[in-house]
């Protein structure tokens, strides 16, 4: 009787531990381009099938077999294994599966897609999309009209202004599109379906525009002869521009360093204006994408014009630029530099006008990376509930070849407000496709991006957005992200993974911290530190090998530090809380 009751309980725990294990497609879906409604000429009609599985209860060291019927008879299968370049890894810590499908229809029709992923124990799931691709010689136009209503009337006509730096979804059943309105508009659909286009009221208002027509951004219609979709838009007067700089920048060791900028206006009314690079005495300009208007040793001009949100808009001005490292400097020197735009003059939010990055001398790191900020306080990135949060992705092109086509699918955390995104700024024409509510692509087609050998500059990118959290997370809630970057049909290469972590102990002193004001910059025998609000901590100066020179604890809003027993050179001041911990590091220059 023994035996069989221990028989029957290794049954069970194997039942529940089995129990525990799943397998849930997330996210599956087709690149079919509408242009090849139509086409009959056309064929073969190529499409690319994206495929993702979350897995929980796995391991790296399992297998997995994922397929795609595609309708037409015909389908495809991998096996998936864990991790390199075997479809599998980590995203934000959970187990995916990451891959696609390349796949040619030879004839007009409409096709149901089944994904499925079965486990090494011959579990199977399986996601049915019916009627994903359609391809047919019956099609008539669709143009989506995104303006400023400036006569109030709800049509776009004589007067009105294009927005065109808006997406607006397409959906067909399961299968949508993102399309950025500008780059695709008209296009020919085919007749005779259901469609509903969306546009995101919430990203309007973040624009600085209000939906009028339709106040929900939604409209269903089918298609029939020439669509025309109008959405309607009011908007104000102020403008508000920014810079938006890559954060957390990095420089290598012996070698150019490659920095960023995207200047944006957010704006009805076309501003016009210039910024300026203000480099740290190590760095030195050698040249970049877009030359200067003006600037010489270490401050650089450069001018725009009619920066606004109608028009292209997203990415407003952007720039890349060369600078080369002085041969004095060490592993763990922190060097920095600062962008400024103007006029200021009537701006809404003048404190994001200039941004000032530091970062490390490192021996290597990788070009494909990405970064938050506040990046936080300490090795759990610690910041306080309701802080807006900046993401930053760069991504090269290190391969031998022109890179036709690139997207990156980024995760969001369950800590963050998908409805609050913002894309800042991006230095190529980019779709943002947002998928599930928490699934991010970011999809570059047809960008022919070189590769490193051939144009080093050029086969960089940047983009950047801001989110909000979830209001009022608790206390410990940790919020991570990782991104995976494709180029063409390569495996993805997965960045860095980002953490902050919610410390409500930070209080008042960390956010007095946020913007604290430091001058004179080069300084003599004194520097004054003002902080936003009370601030009760210390102030460490440290020499550039990381020696301690000096420490004052102090307890206030303004603080007039003595340094006349300093010698001329370059210093990192460390702005600590009363419990030691490291909130900021600036540096100062003594002349």
């Amino acid at each position: 009787m023994k035996k069989y009751l221990l028989l029957l309980s290794f049954f069970l725990i194997s039942l529940t531990g089995f129990s525990q294990q799943s397998m849930v497609i997330t996210y599956a879906n087709d690149s079919l381009d509408y242009s090849y409604c139509g086409s009959i000429s056309g064929a073969p009609y190529y499409n690319q099938f994206s495929f993702r599985v979350n897995l929980n209860g796995y391991t790296l060291a399992d297998t997995f077999l994922i397929r795609a019927d595609f309708g037409d008879g015909t389908y495809q299968t991998r096996t998936c294994f864990g991790p390199s370049g075997g479809g599998m890894g980590y995203l934000n810590g959970q187990l995916v599966i990451y891959s696609y499908f390349d796949h040619y229809y030879f004839t007009l029709g409409t096709y149901d897609v089944t994904y499925s992923v079965t486990d090494k124990f011959g579990v199977v799931t399986t996601l049915f999309h019916p009627a994903e691709v359609i391809l047919s010689s019956n099609c008539s136009d669709f143009t989506v009209n995104i303006f400023v209503d400036n006569n109030s009337n709800c049509i776009y006509d004589v007067g009105d202004s294009l927005v065109n730096n808006v997406n607006y979804s397409l959906y067909n059943g399961l299968s949508y599109y993102t399309i950025k309105n500008f780059y695709f508009n008209p296009f020919p659909i085919p007749l005779g379906v259901n469609y509903t286009a969306i546009v995101d009221v919430n990203a309007i208002q973040q624009l600085g525009y209000t939906m009028t027509c339709p106040a929900s951004g939604m409209i269903n219609f089918t298609s029939s002869g020439n669509n025309i979709l109008n959405f309607a838009l009011s908007c104000n007067s102020n403008y508000d521009l920014a810079v938006r700089t890559p954060v957390n920048m990095r420089f290598k060791l012996g070698s150019s360093a490659l920095i960023g900028v995207g200047i944006t206006d957010i704006s009805c009314i076309p501003q016009s204006g210039s910024y300026t690079l203000n480099l740290d005495p190590n760095l030195s300009f050698v040249n970049s994408l877009y030359a200067p208007v003006s600037g010489s040793g270490s401050t650089f001009n450069w001018n725009f014009s009619n920066l606004s949100t109608i028009g292209l808009g997203q990415g407003g001005a952007h720039n890349m630029m060369y600078v080369n490292l002085d041969p004095s400097v060490q592993l763990g020197d922190i060097l920095c530099y600062t962008f400024s735009v103007s006029p200021t003059l009537g701006d809404i939010d003048p404190s994001n006008n200039t941004s000032t990055i530091c970062g490390p001398v490192v021996s290597a790191f990788d070009p494909n990376f990405k970064d938050v900020s506040p990046k936080g306080v300490g090795a759990n990135g610690s910041i306080l509930p309701n802080t807006k949060l900046t993401y930053t992705i760069g991504y090269q092109n290190t391969g031998n070849d022109t890179a036709r086509n690139v997207y990156v699918m980024d995760t969001l955390s369950s800590n963050v407000d998908v409805n609050t995104l913002r894309v800042l700024y991006t230095t190529y024409p980019m779709h943002l496709y947002i998928i599930d509510g928490h699934i991010l692509k970011f999809d570059f087609p047809d960008i022919y991006l070189p590769d490193s050998g051939v144009n080093e500059m050029a086969s960089h990118g940047f983009f950047a957005y801001e989110i909000d959290q979830n209001p009022n997370l608790i206390n410990g809630t940790v919020i991570q992200n990782t991104a995976g970057i494709y180029f063409d049909a390569n495996a993805p290469v997965i960045t860095n993974t980002t953490l902050n972590t919610i410390n409500t102990a930070l209080g008042v002193e960390s956010i007095a911290v946020i913007h604290p004001e430091i001058y004179p910059n080069p300084f003599a025998d004194y520097f004054q530190i003002d902080f936003e609000k009370q601030f009760n901590g210390s102030i460490v100066i440290n020499d550039f090998t990381g020696r301690k020179i000096q420490s004052q604890s102090v307890n206030g809003k303004s603080f007039k530090i003595n340094s006349s027993n300093l010698i001329p050179g370059i210093y990192l001041l460390e702005i600590r809380n009363a419990s030691g911990e490291l909130i900021q590091t600036k540096k100062l220059l003594k002349e």
